[in-house]
């Protein structure tokens, strides 16, 4: 039986990234532990190698892990200023987001959303 990865590599979000304008913002998604179906908006502030100490007397190492420095933002979206459009029966809440395959469905961009992985 083989354990599951639990993390991307920094190849694995260079091709994620491959086509996003280098403008766009990003954010990461954490997960809520208190609801399945929600997520936590971070913004990225900096990045770059911490630095551990393992407790075996070499001191202070470089950490093989390229850490991503989050803070949270309330406010991080702002709504465009533009006339409400009829509804066109998406099954997306009011003020929701989609991130990701989720938004791109398995029929292209605008086919309705999978289930959360």
């Amino acid at each position: 039986m083989t354990t599951p990865r639990r993390h991307w590599t920094a190849g694995e979000l260079r091709e994620a990234l491959a086509d996003v304008p280098d403008d766009t913002p990003i954010v990461v998604n954490t997960e809520d532990p208190r609801y399945s179906d929600m997520v936590e908006e971070w913004a990225i502030y900096s990045a770059g190698y911490g630095r551990v100490d393992w407790g075996d007397g070499y001191g202070l190492e470089r950490d093989q892990a390229f850490g991503l420095n989050c803070r949270f933002v309330d406010e991080f979206r702002v709504k465009p200023n533009r006339p409400r459009k009829e509804s066109t029966d998406r099954t997306v809440p009011q003020g929701s987001a989609l991130y990701g395959s989720e938004l791109d469905g398995p029929n292209g961009p605008d086919s309705e959303a999978g289930p959360r992985p």
